[in-house]
């Protein structure tokens, strides 16, 4: 039996919470809360995941901004006949949006947040993202690849092993992966289908089985031919580009970016 575990950003699996001081005021009169919530200025845009108000407390601003928070105290002090009934305070808040439901959870316990599900990084995150067919299937082509150590590219769509590549060249720059890509080239020329009328890719929408962690020129070469889904076994120590030494895939200045995952056999 396998697993298959995705490789995460450490964004998306971090369970620290970074917190930012905010001016909370605690109004005691409900019915003025509306009001004075109507009369604050919006909250920066990398704060839009705090709620303002949460029982009788506003959240008034972010940080230290003597002169915009005297103005906004003065504003509801106008408001408040009685005095006594304002209280003013200071309380750490999440700086930062959560991106999972577990962050989220983590989050509320110190302001109410505002937070939208992401269903499919949640079932990456519960390894509920594979069903047990998809399993067997990716089982069974890492099988075929443990068996040769090499490189196979799939076509989940046709359900269709494309090409492989198991001849280990001594050339420096003959690796298993660029090797794969070449047979694809060569099947596509073929074919005369180097690149669709839509303007498809070499390996758009397939994926790509490696007995082992690619090296940075391979991850890279992925990367330029359009590669959905990475799925690797052994890790790479040495100048391995997925989570070894680097992780291409969570580059932003690329303008293709595939998923990750590593196939375990379960004892």
């Amino acid at each position: 039996r396998f697993s298959i575990t995705p490789i995460l950003p450490s964004s998306l699996t971090s369970k620290n919470l970074e917190l930012i001081s905010a001016n909370v005021v605690h109004i005691e009169n409900k019915k003025l809360i509306t009001k004075i919530f109507s009369l604050l200025p919006k909250l920066e845009k990398k704060f839009q995941h705090l709620k303002r108000v949460y029982n009788n407390k506003i959240l008034i601003s972010i940080g230290n901004n003597d002169e915009e928070e005297e103005n906004i105290l003065s504003t509801i002090k106008e408001l408040v006949v009685e005095q006594e009934d304002i209280k003013i305070f200071q309380q750490f808040v999440p700086k930062y949006p959560p991106l999972t439901q577990s962050q989220c959870e983590l989050a509320k316990k110190y302001w109410p947040i505002s937070f939208h599900k992401n269903i499919l990084l949640e079932s990456k995150l519960n390894k509920e993202y594979f069903s047990l067919k998809e399993i067997e299937i990716y089982s069974n082509l890492f099988i075929k690849v443990e068996l040769i150590k090499g490189v196979l590219f799939y076509d989940p769509q046709k359900n269709k092993i494309i090409c492989t590549s198991t001849i280990d060249l001594k050339h420096p720059l003959k690796h298993k992966v660029i090797e794969c890509i070449d047979n694809l080239a060569k099947i596509n020329e073929k074919e005369k289908n180097n690149l669709e009328e839509d303007g498809q890719y070499l390996g758009t929408g397939f994926d790509a089985i490696l007995f082992k962690e690619p090296c940075t020129m391979c991850a890279m070469a992925l990367t330029h031919c359009r590669i959905k889904r990475i799925f690797f076994n052994l890790k790479n120590e040495r100048n391995g580009a997925l989570i070894s030494k680097w992780r291409i895939q969570e580059l932003n200045s690329l303008n293709h970016n595939f998923e990750v995952f590593q196939i375990n056999e379960i004892f």
